[in-house]
């Protein structure tokens, strides 16, 4: 698939990053089609071009990710053309970038395995089926920089974990952005 590499002038309004600058966390709430790891994907290649941007990419079930935001056809590797240069480890799941930025892709599954880790931005896509310790602990490992950033995607909006972070919405106004699609 050849992608236009401009997404800002492809991208509905709905699809980019909140112009609000305090927030922490940006939910997406979409059906299929909507363009979530699309939208994901782009967000990653744009903060990528900051040198040594430490991006964590969230999974409780690591080959979907694998399948859907870092090699599908609207994931990571997708939206980057060759110029950029990508070096992609399959066995370490993680992506550099020849700026010294990274994305590597981190198991939920396992509560230990986010210990030590840091970032400054995390991707959870398809996190339908997070517990909220799993939430807790993508939350915690995203610390780094002056804005940490965590961007979520959900095909539902009634679980535990989505009723939290609207509840902390309303608790914290500004810091959570939450785009709904149906």
């Amino acid at each position: 698939m050849t992608h236009n590499y401009k997404w800002g002038e492809q991208a509905r309004l709905d699809q980019l990053p909140p112009e609000e600058k305090s927030w922490a966390i940006w939910l997406t709430v979409a059906g299929r089609g909507f363009g979530k790891t699309r939208m994901m994907a782009e967000y990653i290649r744009e903060q990528a071009r900051k040198p040594n941007t430490r991006i964590l990419l969230f999974s409780d079930r690591l080959t979907m990710t694998l399948d859907g935001l870092i090699e599908g056809e609207s994931g990571i590797l997708a939206v980057h053309p060759e110029s950029d240069k990508l070096k992609y480890l399959p066995a370490r799941r993680q992506i550099l970038w020849p700026n010294g930025s990274s994305a590597t892709l981190v198991s939920l599954k396992d509560p230990d395995s986010t210990r030590g880790l840091t970032g400054e931005i995390g991707i959870g896509d398809d996190i339908d089926s997070w517990s909220r310790e799993m939430y807790t602990n993508a939350r915690m490992a995203i610390r780094l920089g002056r804005e940490p950033h965590l961007i979520l995607g959900s095909y539902t909006h009634d679980t535990p974990v989505i009723r939290d972070i609207v509840f902390e919405q309303w608790v914290n106004p500004g810091t959570i952005h939450i785009t709904k699609a149906y």
